[in-house]
């Protein structure tokens, strides 16, 4: 491997998201492998960060949902082939804290999460670790291989002390609320429903727990109303602002607050792979990188997930 040159999308201060070329040279680490992008999803944290809402390195290439196809490797990577699809994990791990030793790369003090402090998918090459790789079958669609980082960042619900057996509630009705559900009913829960945040018109004491899907004052009031005394509210979003919580109100009630962020990226794979959620309802179109802005447009706008091909449709 020499030199790849191709397109990216990156963030550069004082002109948002900008289009050019990238290149990426054969200085490759012992463990660095080089991915062709196929597909690559539109986040909100992508959204957040072309806006200037959420803090970036400048110069960083955007985006984090991905789905490739494996180009070149490191002279220690002995167990990814040239030619095989993967995706990443967001965020490159130190590996050498608590939570890394956890195997909980998004809780590491010092990791860098790709679109935001490192370099990620909205470009033809993106080069990562090794670690932050996973295989992907080679028949599933390569929207869905992009959507593995949903599907397991809804996954991390499941660290909860929630019960198959219990009333919940997922509070929300947009795609991530409705993936939650999904994912929720794929691993066994068949008793919750979705909560119109907007006019919930639940109850007080309904629910055993709830999903947070909706990061505001005034849906965590609803929530701590709504789910009984020493029920769990699962804490799920990461807004860009700071969300005000009535902690009288928790306390009186004995309620758990637990926070998550991701579950098993192989356990959303094979989710995936096996068809077990309606993802249909969930995927939008497909864009060429050149036609970012319609695609931030439509992302903003629609709420199924949006994605965009560096190479084009």
């Amino acid at each position: 491997m020499r030199v790849a040159r191709g397109l990216a999308l990156r963030w550069m201060a004082g002109a948002g998201a900008t289009l050019g070329e990238a290149v990426v040279d054969d200085a490759f680490a012992r463990d660095d492998v080089l991915v062709r992008v196929r597909v690559a999803g539109i986040c909100r944290t992508d959204l957040f960060v072309a806006e200037g809402l959420l803090e970036a390195r400048d110069g960083v290439v955007l985006g984090h949902e991905l789905c490739g196809v494996v180009e070149a490797v490191g002279r220690d990577v002995d167990d990814l082939a040239l030619g095989v699809r993967v995706t990443a994990h967001p965020y490159v791990r130190c590996g050498g804290c608590v939570a890394c030793e956890a195997d909980r790369p998004g809780a590491c003090e010092r990791r860098q999460q790709l679109g935001v402090h490192r370099d990620g998918a909205f470009a033809t090459w993106v080069k990562l670790p090794r670690s932050a790789l996973h295989i992907l079958p080679m028949h599933l669609d390569e929207r869905a291989g992009a959507f593995v980082e949903p599907v397991a960042a809804a996954l991390g619900v499941l660290d909860a002390p929630i019960d198959r057996s219990s009333r919940g509630a997922v509070w929300g009705t947009h795609r991530v609320a409705r993936l939650m559900a999904s994912v929720l009913a794929a691993s066994g829960f068949d008793r919750v429903e979705l909560v119109d945040a907007a006019s919930p018109r639940v109850a007080p004491s309904t629910f055993d727990f709830i999903v947070e899907a909706t990061p505001t004052e005034e849906a965590m009031k609803d929530m701590l109303s709504a789910v009984r005394p020493l029920g769990c509210i699962v804490l799920k979003s990461r807004p860009p602002k700071a969300i005000a919580l009535d902690f009288a109100r928790a306390v009186e009630r004995e309620v758990t607050l637990r926070a998550v962020r991701y579950g098993s990226f192989e356990d959303a794979i094979a989710l995936l792979a096996r068809g077990a959620l309606a993802t249909d309802e969930l995927f939008g179109s497909v864009h060429p990188l050149a036609r970012f802005a319609d695609a931030f447009a439509e992302a903003r706008a629609e709420e199924r997930k949006i994605f965009l091909a560096p190479e084009g449709t």
